[in-house]
């Protein structure tokens, strides 16, 4: 029953995480801080120059723009970018490219067409023009450009030129010009490896929450993609021989669990709840939301809430939002990882978090200087526990744009020492921008990322084949190496990448 209580708690999490009304009592910290962790939305959202700042890196601007308008012209029209090219080469004499074309201004481009795409030393098989018709304001069109030729090479980085002309409402007789210089870097062969990098990180710890709210440091109102799926060949699927039907979901415990009751955990939230969560078995449970955190030492009968920004120091890594909560049960430890400059990961046992209001944590600041990543952005965390190693994984933004995925040993965690990390090359998985890590998964972990709408690419550990109908991109073999390992799946293009 308590196991059941738990679970029926962590429901509670993912359905009524951002309601305030309910029966349980906020903590002193929490209750006196809550206003200053909650920002409003004004608050919240960054300015058009925080976002064209943090976007720089990826940005290809218009090298051709209509030049005779002034500054106070172009503040009223369209301003088109290119941005997140993805890239796929299927075999070595074919090249799969697709581009963003984003209108950053205020004023909706009009008859976007393109006239010309070129890339040195291939052949372009896409037909041209290519008609992009019309792209609002802050609106973004997709332009898919193939070649044959190479061979295309692993690792380098080709030049696509892009031309073309767009038109506004004002002036509908008069075609302004556009030209993006954007860069191709080709993803790892398939199969291939590359070695595993390494890093240290020294133990903090913390007791009490014994500093003041601060508010979380929100760099972006937006999460862009930095990655758009190139058109693959269209593969069928095959046939099932038999159709699958409806039926009744059973009920009963077991095999089905009853959710007899769907809670309010009674604490603060707000409009972004984004919860997470895990308990240990013995009534201890430990949630957390965007902006803050709870914990319960009846089952999930009551809850405590927490502000991070209390119980952590405003230091290098500070304090942002997108929070994931695992336990680890081999280790008897909770894992928090928290989102600021960097990532911030936390662990404690049940009884410390009892013990102490849920303030008392072994915490490791992962800074991008740590990863050699100096000046990125992290965002989109997640954590998965193995049997032997916590993986963590986030998106990287800045020179070296990508998916990151890393390992530290469950044992050293236990600990609470210094840890050991390894770690992937972010731009070698950018196809797994926006991606989870597989859940429970032993002695491996796994994430997915498209590198056509036909193929996707996986990331597992330790290095083996991966006897599924997906491509694979091995994120450690024993010898601490990444390995690409591809088979077709037939994928279609959704959400912010299609």
């Amino acid at each position: 029953m308590k196991n059941l209580r738990s679970i029926l708690a962590l429901t509670a999490v993912f359905t009524l995480l951002g309601l305030t009304s309910g029966h349980a009592a906020s903590s002193a910290a929490g209750s006196d801080s809550n206003e200053s962790l909650i920002a409003d939305n004004s608050q919240m959202n960054s300015s058009d120059k925080d976002k064209d700042e943090q976007e720089e890196h990826s940005n290809y601007k218009n090298e051709t723009p209509c030049g005779d308008r002034d500054d106070k012209d172009r503040e009223h029209s369209a301003l088109l970018l290119a941005r997140a090219p993805g890239i796929s080469v299927p075999e070595r004499a074919t090249l799969l490219s697709a581009v963003s074309i984003v209108n950053r201004g205020k004023l909706a481009a009009e008859r976007v067409e393109v006239t010309s795409i070129r890339l040195a030393g291939a052949k372009l098989t896409t037909p041209l023009p290519v008609n992009l018709g019309t792209i609002a304001e802050d609106g973004s069109a997709f332009l898919d450009a193939d070649f044959s030729g190479g061979p295309f090479s692993p690792g380098k980085v080709y030049a696509l030129l892009i031309e073309g002309t767009y038109s506004m409402e004002a002036e509908k007789k008069r075609l302004c010009p556009f030209k993006f210089t954007v860069d191709l870097r080709v993803p790892p062969a398939a199969p291939a490896s590359a070695p595993l990098r390494t890093t240290k990180v020294e133990a903090k710890t913390v007791k009490g929450a014994p500093y003041p709210p601060q508010r979380p440091k929100f760099n972006s109102e937006v999460n862009r993609s930095e990655w758009t799926v190139p058109k693959g060949p269209f593969v069928p699927g095959k046939p099932t021989p038999t159709s699958t039907g409806t039926e009744k979901a059973p009920i009963g415990d077991p095999p089905a669990i009853n959710f007899v009751s769907n809670d309010s955990l009674g604490v603060g939230g707000g409009s972004i709840a984004e919860p997470s969560g895990s308990a240990n078995g013995g009534g201890i449970v430990f949630v957390s939301a965007n902006w803050l955190a709870a914990y319960s030492t009846n089952g999930g009968n009551s809850f405590t809430q927490l502000n991070p920004t209390t119980i952590f120091p405003n230091d290098a890594v500070g304090f942002c939002c997108d929070q994931i909560v695992q336990y680890a049960p081999s280790i008897d430890r909770f894992i928090w990882l928290l989102q600021g400059n960097g990532v911030r990961l936390a662990v404690a046992s049940p009884a410390q978090v009892k013990n102490s209001g849920g303030t008392a944590w072994t915490y490791w600041n992962l800074t991008p200087d740590v990863f050699g990543q100096q000046g990125a952005g992290f965002d989109y965390p997640d954590l998965s526990v193995g049997n032997n190693y916590l993986y963590m994984s986030w998106n990287v933004s800045g020179k070296n744009t990508g998916h990151l995925v890393a390992r530290v040993p469950l044992a050293q965690l236990q600990a609470g020492g210094n840890i050991g990390i390894g770690f992937t090359n972010p731009p070698d998985s950018i196809m797994a921008w926006f991606s989870h890590l597989v859940q429970n998964s032993k002695d491996e972990t796994k994430s997915s990322g498209r590198d056509t709408t036909t193929p996707a690419t996986c990331v597992s550990s330790p290095w083996r084949k991966i006897p599924t109908p997906i491509s694979g991109a091995t994120l450690e073999s024993q010898a601490g190496r990444m390995a690409v390992l591809p088979q077709p799946l037939l994928i279609t293009r959704t959400g912010s990448q299609r």
